[in-house]
């Protein structure tokens, strides 16, 4: 079954209905398994025909780099299930991995990182240089990565 797939629009990747976890994919697999590492050279694979989904064997998620790379980035929704949470990223993406997929023992599986996300139909995620959306029928939940530096409070430090 492919749950994952790339619209016309190279950037909108048509995700099935089900249960996922929006995160940092890196914390959805342990690392004594070859499963990320496999991931990750499926994301930077250049003759891949999907430039935001990516395959270990039969694991298949979907994601795309951040614009500042690590950090938390807060999610933007007309639910408030998802608005205001934050999402943790340690590895400069942001995806989806559906719930099956996630390791026993991983990171995510430990510690409840990631925002569940469940949906009864069909929806899309729309990748646009650094900013996240996840439509449906009934949600829509924006991650925007791209921030200037003005956007951030500088703590001065004070000279003793």
């Amino acid at each position: 079954m492919n749950i994952f797939r790339n619209d016309t629009d190279k950037n909108v990747v048509c995700v099935a209905a089900g249960t996922y976890l929006l995160c940092d994919p890196c914390y959805c697999f342990n690392n004594d398994t070859k499963t990320w590492a496999a991931l990750v050279d499926s994301i930077f694979d250049i003759s891949s025909e999907s430039e935001y989904i990516a395959y270990a064997g039969d694991i298949f998620i979907t994601c795309a780099g951040t614009s500042n790379g690590d950090g938390s980035y807060k999610i933007h929704s007309n639910s408030v299930n998802y608005a205001g949470k934050v999402i943790d990223v340690d590895s400069g993406l942001i995806g989806l991995v559906p719930i099956d997929f996630i390791e026993k023992g991983s990171y995510a599986d430990t510690h409840g990182i990631g925002v569940k996300l469940t949906f009864d139909r069909g929806f899309v995620i729309v990748y646009d240089e650094g900013k996240f959306e996840i439509i449906s029928s009934k949600e829509h939940l924006v991650i925007d990565t791209n921030y200037e530096d003005d956007d951030y409070e500088e703590t001065e430090e004070c000279d003793e």
